[in-house]
């Protein structure tokens, strides 16, 4: 079991040695997948084996402690948007004050004029707020999970792992002699040109040659913005989760907070309570019954350092997923910084790459960027020059110059 983990994590890790994305991709599929897997394992840990909640208070009415806690999971913790961020901290939590006080106490001032309190009909009644979507939090991180790995699926249900059976034909040479390596290159050599061929064709349509010229460069863009949408898409669904607090400055509001002699109310006693009050409603022997009581969610203290963890590193990936599309504009649509980019990456500067590069279209581009990344550089320098050998063979025997076997 622990050998099959180990080797599912190790085929999407992001040190395997071939890899069909960039290093901004792999911090979505290979670092933000496994993490939020890991998120929902440990929050189902917390709630089988430890106690998610415990309530009090409703011990003279109802004899199943079960059937108070099950009840108060499911249907009624919440809190009162009106009983945070104050400054007389005599109260049980911050967001819990009983409903039922008086809105305001009449008192007298040293001067003996009395201050009266205004009419109760001008008080609002106290605004609720239900906290019951953390017994979800373990499917809403497979769902993350699920939506981090979705573009690198689709990019390869597309056709964008071209480029992997040439990779994985000659992918460490050197421990191979010198005639199965060029049998091998030989073999590369030929499906290159055949695809090359079908990227440079000038004589189909214009709509046909813009489409063959530039299909997988579109995908990549395409699965670059799905990254990048996702990932925005999940900090904003997460932040919509919380009905008090904001999610969206989580990490900020965490490290510039802190207790002032117990009268603030941290960010996380907003989007993560640990205790709440809860409500029961019945039929009794009198009608309708309603028993109130208070709950602690221990597993809320576990949820919050998640979260945080989560914030930080969801902020990484949606930078890093920016960063990535601005260096994929620049390395594929200008094409003279790609066509440095892939210089410096195989240490082979040649007259026949910079003519291949700029006559291949986007798809090409993609693909001979895709091969350095992944070959070593004197292998990638045979495999362009025997792609050359091959053209100009078969242009020399197509003009009647020279017959090959």
């Amino acid at each position: 079991m622990i050998y099959w983990i180990w080797a599912v994590f190790k085929r999407m890790a992001p040190f395997k040695v071939v890899t069909l994305d960039d290093r901004w991709d792999q911090m979505n599929r290979s670092f933000m997948m496994p993490l939020t897997m890991s998120f929902a394992y440990l929050i189902d840990y917390g709630i089988i084996a430890g106690s998610a909640i415990k309530c009090t208070g409703f011990e003279d009415t109802f004899r199943s402690e079960a059937f108070v806690d099950e009840y108060c999971w499911t249907q009624g913790i919440y809190t009162l948007r009106e009983a945070y961020d104050i400054e007389n901290m005599d109260l049980p939590y911050p967001g819990i004050i009983p409903e039922g006080i008086p809105n305001c106490i009449p008192l007298e001032r040293y001067d003996g004029m009395k201050i009266e309190c205004p009419d109760e009909a001008q008080y609002l009644t106290p605004n609720r707020v239900y906290h019951l979507w953390y017994q979800h939090l373990q499917l809403y991180f497979w769902l993350v999970c699920a939506l981090f790995y979705l573009p690198y699926m689709v990019g390869i249900c597309l056709g964008f792992n071209y480029t992997k059976p040439i990779v994985n034909l000659l992918h460490d040479p050197l421990t191979r002699d010198d005639e199965e390596l060029d049998a091998l290159l030989d073999k590369a050599a030929r499906s290159l040109r055949h695809r090359f061929d079908i990227y440079s064709d000038h004589h189909k349509s214009w709509f046909n040659t813009l489409y063959s010229r530039h299909t997988l460069l579109y995908l990549l863009f395409f699965i670059k913005l799905q990254y990048l949408a996702f990932s925005v898409a999940i900090l904003g669904l997460t932040h919509a989760k919380f009905k008090i607090g904001s999610f969206l400055t989580y990490g900020f509001e965490w490290a510039g907070s802190g207790p002032t002699n117990g009268t603030y109310t941290l960010i996380q006693h907003k989007l993560f309570p640990k205790m709440t009050a809860c409500e029961i409603r019945r039929w009794g022997a009198t009608g309708l019954d309603v028993v109130r009581g208070m709950c602690v969610l221990p597993q809320n203290v576990s949820n919050s350092y998640i979260f945080l963890v989560f914030w930080v590193f969801l902020v990484i990936t949606i930078l890093g997923n920016i960063i990535g599309c601005i260096l994929a504009v620049k390395q594929y649509l200008v094409k003279s910084e790609g066509y440095g980019k892939l210089v410096n990456c195989t240490f082979w500067n040649d007259w026949n790459l910079r003519h291949l590069y700029w006559h291949v279209g986007g798809s090409g581009r993609v693909v001979l960027h895709h091969l350095a990344d992944n070959l070593h550089p004197c292998t990638f320098e045979k495999l362009i020059r025997r792609y050359w050998w091959l053209k100009r063979n078969e242009f020399v025997q197509y003009n009647g110059h020279l017959k090959t076997s």
